[in-house]
C-alpha cells in the first residue's frame, strides 16, 4: 500500500509539473501572438483566427470576425490574417481586399511581425521584474576552485586595499594594471569574490561560466576580484585572462568552478552508504566550527586518518557522528613501471597531442613528455585510469560507492557498501579489473559474490554496453574495513617481497593492522626504519621484508583524505532581490538584455565550433526541461525559466529564416528595397524550402532529445 501511495504521488507531482510548464507555455506563445493580433487590429488587418495549440480545434468562440479556439496540441499557436498564410501556398486574390494583410503597407506589415518578438521580449522583462521582486537564488560568484595550467591558475593580479580600490572604474581590457600595494602570487584562488568581468557588474556565477563558454578563442577578458587576507582585510585585485580549451577539446573554458555551501545534496539517480540526508547542515568537524565549505577542504589537508567527528544540523536536531576518513593516492603522485615513484601534474593534451606520451610537470618545475607506457595503470583519452589507493603496491579490493537506480546492479539487489569478493569466476577483483570483466561478460548474466555485514550472498548480474562501455551501474569504492589485497602493482616493494592478491594483511612491525586506515597510520610511524609485516594466505602465515621505508617509495603526504567522498554539496548560493520596484525594473531589464544577447552568442558559438550541436534542444528537450525545473525547483524558479524562454523565443522567431517572423520580416526588406514584393512563385518556394528546412531541424533536434534521455535510462 506504501508502495502504491509513494508511486500515485510521483505521478501526480509529474503531472502537476507537466500541467505547469503547459500553462507557461502557453503564456509565451499567448503574449507572442496577442502582440501580432493587437498591431494587425490597429492597422486595420483582418483576423480571421487566433489559436492556441496546433491541430483539431477543441473550444472556439467567434464573438465577431475573428474566432477564438483551443487546439489539441498546446505547443503553440498562431493568428490567421486575411491574406498572410504561414503554411500553405500564396495565392492571388486576397490583395484587392483593403483588409488584407498583402493589401497594407510595408511599415504595417513590418509593424504586425515585429509586434510577436517585442511582446514576448515586454514578457520577459515584466517576468524577471517580478523575479527581481520577490528574490531568488542563484549560485553565488565566488570561486570554489581553479584548474592548474589554465588561465585562472596563471592570471597576474594587482592588489590595492578594497577602501583605497577605484571599484566604480571599469576593469575593461587595461592595457597597464594600477600599481600593486600587495602581492598574493599568480592566480585566483578558492573564496576569491568575482566582482566584474570586463567592466559589467557580476551576480552570479552563471554569468562567469557564460562568458567563457561563449568566447572565442583568442578573447581576453579584464577581471575585478576581491579577497580577504588571513587577517581579515579586503583587497581588490585587477588582471586580465584568456580562455583554453577544456580536455574534451571542444569548450573553451577559464579554469575555474563555482564554490559550494555546507549542506548536504543528493544525486537523484543514485543511491550512496552515507549518514548524512539532503538538508544536513555540516555544523563541526572535531569542534572545530565549519562556517564555509573551504574550512573542510583545509581540515582534510591536515587529515592522518584517524577518525574524526562531524556535528551535523538536521532540521531542528543537532546530531553528530563518527566518520572514517577516505584515504586515496594524491592525484600528483604516479607510479612507473619499474616501481619508480613520480611527482607531477600531467598536463592538457596539446593541439598535436601525440598518442603514445603525455606532457607532464614534475614537482621540481621542469617539464617534458614521458612515454604513457612507463606509467602504472591504463590510459583512456589521455586520462591515467589507475587504483584509488596503492600503498607500497598494495591495492585493497573493490567496494561498491553508489548504485545508479535502475542499472543492472540496483536490480540484482546491490547496495552501496557492498564488497565484491568475486566476479566473473574472479576473486577478489579490484575496480581496473570489475571494468575489464565489465567488458568480456556485458549482456551476459553471471554469477557474482558480495560481502554484506560480513556475510557472503550470491546473486545474479548481466553488465550493459552503454556509450562509455559496459557497465553494472556501480561507482568505485574502497574496501577499507579489510586488509584483503585486491592486487599488488609489479615492480613495487609488495611485488619484491612476494605478496599476492588475496593475501590479508594482518601486522605491520608487529603492531596489529584491521583496516587499510590501520595499516597508513603504522607505516607513517616508521619513517626511515626497516618494514616488515605478516601476511595470511588461505590457512597459512607469513612474513614480507618491504625494505627501508625512505622517500623514494612511501611518503605520508602521498595520501589524501576525504570526509565527504561520495556527499555532493550545494553550491554557495546568493539571494539576489529588488524590492524597489525602480531597481527590480532595472534589474529585470538587465537580464532580459543579458538574456537576449546570450541567445545570439550561444548560435554564434555553434556556427563558430566552439560550442558543440549537442548543447542544442528541440521540443521534447525543451518540455523535459521545463517539467524537471516545475518539478524540481520553487515556482520562482520556473518563472524565471519561462522569462528565460520567452527571451529565447523572441531571438529564435527573429531569425532571418524563412516561415518565422525573422524570415517574414527580411522578404519585406526587401520588398521594400526592390519597391515590390518578390514574385508569389519565389515566395511560395522560399517558404516551402524554409518550413521543410525548419521541420527537419526540429526532427534532428528531436531525435537528439531521445538520444540524450535514453542514455539515462537502463533497459
Amino acid at each position: 500500500m506504501d508502495i502504491f501511495a509513494v508511486t500515485l504521488s510521483g505521478v501526480l507531482d509529474t503531472t502537476l509539473a507537466i500541467l505547469q510548464f503547459v500553462v507557461g507555455l502557453g503564456l509565451v506563445v499567448f503574449v507572442h501572438e496577442l502582440g501580432h493580433f493587437l498591431v494587425a487590429k490597429w492597422v486595420g488587418i483582418k483576423v480571421e483566427r487566433f489559436a492556441l495549440g496546433f491541430g483539431p480545434r477543441l473550444l472556439r468562440y467567434r464573438p465577431g470576425e475573428t474566432e477564438y479556439c483551443f487546439c489539441a496540441i498546446p505547443l503553440g499557436g498562431y493568428i490567421k490574417m486575411l491574406g498572410q498564410e504561414d503554411f500553405a501556398p500564396l495565392t492571388e486574390g486576397t490583395e484587392a481586399d483593403p483588409r488584407s494583410y498583402s493589401s497594407k503597407s510595408v511599415g504595417a506589415r513590418f509593424a504586425v511581425i515585429a509586434a510577436g518578438v517585442i511582446m514576448n521580449v515586454i514578457f520577459a522583462a515584466i517576468l524577471f521584474v517580478v523575479v527581481g521582486l520577490v528574490g531568488k537564488d542563484f549560485t553565488a560568484p565566488v570561486v570554489g576552485g581553479v584548474v592548474p595550467d589554465y588561465p585562472a591558475s596563471e592570471m597576474e593580479l594587482a592588489w590595492q586595499p578594497a577602501e583605497s580600490s577605484a571599484q566604480t572604474q571599469p576593469a575593461s581590457r587595461p592595457t597597464s594594471a594600477p600599481t600593486a600595494e600587495k602581492t598574493f602570487g599568480p592566480g585566483l584562488r578558492p573564496e576569491d569574490r568575482i566582482l566584474q568581468v570586463n567592466g559589467r557588474s557580476i551576480e552570479h556565477f552563471g554569468t562567469v561560466d557564460l562568458k567563457s563558454l561563449l568566447a572565442d578563442p583568442e578573447d581576453t577578458f579584464a577581471f575585478l576580484v576581491e579577497r580577504r587576507d588571513p587577517a581579515g582585510r579586503l583587497w581588490h585585485g585587477r588582471g586580465s585572462m584568456g580562455v583554453r580549451k577544456a580536455p574534451d577539446g571542444k569548450k573553451l573554458m577559464f579554469g575555474l568552478f563555482s564554490s559550494a555551501d555546507v549542506v548536504v545534496d543528493r544525486h537523484k539517480e543514485i543511491r550512496i552508504d552515507s549518514p548524512f540526508q539532503k538538508n544536513d547542515r555540516i555544523l563541526a568537524i572535531d569542534d572545530k566550527r565549519i562556517e564555509r565549505f573551504q574550512q573542510i577542504i583545509a581540515i582534510e589537508q591536515i587529515l592522518t586518518g584517524r577518525p574524526v567527528r562531524i556535528q551535523y544540523q538536521r532540521g531542528g536536531e543537532v546530531l553528530d557522528v563518527e566518520v572514517q576518513p577516505l584515504p586515496t593516492t594524491a592525484g600528483d603522485v604516479f607510479w612507473l613501471t619499474d616501481g619508480r615513484r613520480l611527482t607531477g601534474r600531467i598536463l592538457a593534451p596539446d593541439e598535436d597531442p601525440d598518442e603514445n606520451a603525455v606532457p607532464m610537470r614534475l614537482s621540481d618545475g621542469n617539464a617534458g613528455r614521458y612515454a604513457k607506457d612507463l606509467f602504472a595503470g591504463r590510459w583512456e583519452r589521455n586520462v591515467l585510469v589507475r587504483e584509488s589507493l596503492d600503498v607500497l603496491g598494495m591495492q585493497p579490493r573493490f567496494a561498491i560507492a553508489s548504485v545508479s537506480k535502475g542499472s543492472p546492479a540496483d536490480k540484482a539487489g546491490i547496495q552501496p557498501g557492498d564488497v565484491i569478493v568475486n566476479y566473473g569466476d574472479h576473486s577478489h577483483p579490484t575496480f581496473q579489473e570489475i571494468r575489464q570483466i565489465n567488458e568480456r561478460l556485458a549482456g551476459s548474466e553471471t554469477h557474482v559474490e558480495i560481502l554484506r555485514d560480513e556475510k557472503t550472498h550470491g546473486i545474479r548480474l548481466a553488465p550493459k554496453q552503454r556509450d562509455i562501455g559496459a557497465v553494472i551501474g556501480v561507482t568505485n569504492g574502497i574496501d577499507l574495513a579489510h586488509t584483503v589485497l585486491g592486487d599488488v602493482r609489479a615492480g613495487s616493494p609488495a611485488a619484491q617481497a612476494g605478496l599476492q592478491k588475496g593475501d590479508v594483511i594482518e601486522t605491520i612491525n608487529d603492531r596489529p593492522v584491521e583496516s587499510w586506515a590501520d595499516i597508513l597510520l603504522a607505516l607513517n610511524d616508521l619513517t626511515d626504519q626497516e618494514v616488515r609485516l605478516t601476511y595470511r594466505r588461505g590457512q597459512q602465515n607469513f612474513t614480507a621484508d618491504l625494505g627501508r621505508l625512505d622517500a623514494a617509495v612511501y611518503q605520508p603526504t602521498d595520501f589524501e583524505y576525504r570526509l565527504f567522498t561520495y556527499e555532493i554539496f550545494q553550491p554557495l548560493q546568493v539571494t539576489i532581490h529588488h524590492p524597489n520596484p525602480l531597481k527590480a525594473m532595472a534589474w529585470g531589464a538587465r537580464e532580459t538584455r543579458d538574456m537576449i544577447l546570450l541567445s545570439y552568442a550561444s548560435l554564434r558559438a555553434i556556427v563558430r565550433g566552439t560550442v558543440s550541436t549537442d548543447e542544442l534542444h528541440g521540443p521534447l528537450g525543451i518540455g523535459i526541461i521545463g517539467v524537471r525545473v516545475a518539478q524540481e525547483s520553487s515556482l520562482i524558479d520556473f518563472v524565471y525559466f519561462i522569462a528565460f524562454f520567452s527571451a529565447v523565443v523572441a531571438v529564435f522567431n527573429f531569425l532571418p529564416l524563412p516561415v518565422v517572423d525573422g524570415g517574414h520580416a527580411t522578404l519585406l526588406l526587401i520588398e521594400k528595397i526592390r519597391g515590390r514584393p518578390l514574385p508569389l512563385k519565389v515566395m511560395n518556394i522560399i517558404q516551402f524550402v524554409g518550413l521543410a528546412l525548419i521541420l527537419l531541424l526540429m526532427v534532428l533536434l528531436t531525435w537528439q532529445d531521445v538520444a540524450r534521455e535514453l542514455k539515462k535510462l537502463w533497459f
